[in-house]
């Protein structure tokens, strides 16, 4: 389907890991003729999958902390400067801990909401200067915006105020036409998630109605769709991509 995105500007952080989400979403805002810029914070990754991600159109990357203002608005500035102003900007960036709330370190809790919650903030306060009337902004949210998951309390809490965020952003920032919208994945095979679908991979897919594990990309296709003129009409809520995860209590029902 052609989504008529080419020429558009777009900036995905978190895209350095050729086996992640945020490198799939730009692989395919590009292969939609958009420009593209990335932002993350492991310089050489950043620096390696810009290189690969040029095989499939024009990228710039950004080594920055998304959490960080002053970086931030460096890059939006940059950004805006080298391609125009910007389009589309998906707030991809973020980290997990997995710990009980009693053993649960406080500085991992303080990054947590650093990187997760404070970057979307940011966006939602320095970007909009830098976008184009009629842009949008995406947003990651988890399946734990939707069941929040034990031994996982700070992701938890900071996937739910972004979903929080997002709904605001979407009402604050109508005043310019810009859409907002979050994104759930369900479990998707990125080295992120590597070990549990290694370890606990029946379970997990038992969860599933589509009995599959997502893709990168499958993710990638939603956040294209919700960034796109078919989802006009959509803002301020979220696209679940997670092949029926918890659809109904029992949604290995038809393959058991």
């Amino acid at each position: 389907m052609d989504y008529n995105l080419k020429g558009k500007i777009v900036g995905v952080t978190g895209a350095a890991s050729p086996n992640g989400i945020g490198y799939a979403i730009a692989r395919r805002f590009l292969q939609e003729g958009c420009k593209c810029f990335t932002v993350d914070i492991v310089g050489d990754k950043v620096a390696l999958a810009a290189e690969a991600l040029s095989e499939f159109g024009e990228v710039k990357a950004y080594t920055a902390d998304v959490s960080d203002k002053d970086q931030m608005i460096k890059v939006y500035e940059d950004a805006a400067a080298a391609f125009g102003k910007i389009d589309i900007y998906v707030n991809n960036a973020g980290v997990g801990h997995t710990a009980p709330l009693a053993e649960l370190d406080e500085e991992d809790w303080d990054r947590e909401l650093r990187v997760d919650v404070k970057s979307v903030f940011l966006s939602a306060k320095y970007l909009p200067k830098y976008m184009n009337r009629g842009g949008t902004i995406i947003n990651a949210a988890s399946f734990v915006t939707l069941i929040p998951s034990a031994v996982m309390g700070a992701y938890s809490a900071a996937k739910a105020a972004v979903m929080a965020l997002t709904r605001v952003m979407a009402a604050e920032l109508s005043g310019m036409d810009i859409r907002v919208n979050a994104y759930i994945p369900g479990i998707i095979d990125t080295n992120m998630n590597r070990q549990r679908i290694e370890t606990i991979g029946d379970k997990l897919q038992a969860q599933i109605a589509t009995q599959r594990f997502g893709m990168p990309d499958d993710v990638a296709k939603g956040v294209v769709f919700l960034a796109s003129e078919a989802a006009s009409y959509i803002n301020g809520t979220y696209l679940e991509v997670s092949g029926g995860k918890f659809c109904v209590q029992n949604p290995n029902y038809a393959h058991v």
